[in-house]
């Protein structure tokens, strides 16, 4: 197992380089615009050597040796990953409308969820399905939105990857018994990790549109496994995103309530402006890791031992997040104000 993520974490490091030099090739560069808030031209579409390195360790997966749960992910899931990211690299080099973005996502999410043994209440139900679908498609453009600061998308992937491994394991307690969803989490974390040095602190690529819509659909896939196998449930699936859940849903709730346009391009998500203010790229990281493993991560271990107060505890969270989020915001305010 350990060679198997060492791969992951080797080839997606080794590729991050070789994506960069053609993106540079083509042009593939982004200038510091409405809703980025780095200073100079960084070239993007690097995250396409997570997805490669993702997709050869799958492939690889079922022959590593003492494995007892080798990785076989379902056709459709590999698919949906897939043309996530192909879509991703298409709206890259040249924008796609995003009524027929949003069209092939929902395709794409109800095909998934249609060919998944999901949990008896959920399988096969139209009912289900598509809210679920329309929620897959909100995780992965939310994920694209939350993409605009140096190695804040791939930090919080690398907590999800590696919450959603030590989820598996306290469920199987052995490393060679975890899950296909602790598998596959910990491969996302694997593949986040070997692209960030790339990315963090001094951003010389970024993932783009390809790596920001891939990278979303293997944690996607990665909470779907855990819910068929039964080693993470709701309430987990909500709390190891919340972070990027309330800032992207507040700000788009904010803006709303003010009249702007949701779709525009900006930077009022409250990690953007607080990299643009005294904490910089590098203060945003470090308060997004401490949040997940300081408050998130406790949370998470407090549904283990009480399992009957999920609802309260991801309530409170996600409560106590929003208003972190206003006062923050409103922090910020006097600070430009005075």
């Amino acid at each position: 197992m350990s060679g198997l993520l060492l791969f992951a974490l080797v080839c997606s490091f080794a590729l991050t380089p070789v994506a960069r030099r053609y993106a540079i090739s083509v042009g593939l560069v982004d200038i510091p615009d409405g809703r980025r808030v780095h200073q100079g031209s960084v070239a993007r579409g690097g995250g396409i050597a997570m997805i490669v390195a993702f997709l050869l360790a799958v492939a690889l997966a079922p022959w590593v040796p003492g494995m007892a749960n080798p990785l076989h992910l379902p056709a459709m899931a590999g698919l949906f990953i897939s043309l996530m990211a192909g879509l991703g690299f298409w709206d890259d080099h040249r924008a796609l409308h995003p009524a027929w973005r949003a069209l092939v996502q929902t395709l794409a999410a109800l095909g998934l969820l249609w060919t998944v043994q999901l949990p008896p209440l959920l399988e096969h139900s139209i009912l289900w399905i598509v809210p679920i679908a329309f929620v897959l498609v909100w995780w992965i453009n939310l994920f694209n939105f939350m993409d605009g600061s140096d190695g804040v998308a791939a930090v919080q992937a690398l907590f999800m990857g590696v919450g959603a491994g030590l989820l598996s394991f306290f469920s199987t307690d052995s490393l060679s018994s975890l899950s296909p969803a602790g598998i596959c989490g910990l491969l996302a974390a694997a593949v986040a990790l070997g692209f960030l040095p790339w990315n963090f602190p001094n951003a010389r690529v970024f993932m783009g549109d390809v790596g920001s819509y891939g990278l979303a659909s293997i944690l996607a896939v990665t909470a779907i496994l855990g819910l068929v196998d039964g080693t993470l449930n709701l309430a987990d699936i909500l709390l190891l995103p919340a972070v990027f859940v309330v800032d992207a849903s507040a700000t788009l709730c904010s803006r709303i309530a003010r009249g702007q346009r949701w779709y525009d391009a900006h930077r009022e998500h409250l990690y953007q402006r607080l990299a643009m203010g005294r904490a910089g790229t590098t203060g945003v990281v470090l308060g997004l890791a401490s949040v997940n493993v300081l408050f998130i991560w406790p949370a998470l271990s407090l549904l283990r031992e009480k399992p009957e107060y999920s609802h309260m505890i991801v309530t409170s969270v996600y409560l106590l997040m929003t208003l972190s989020w206003w006062l923050a915001h409103r922090q910020l305010d006097r600070g430009c104000h005075g």
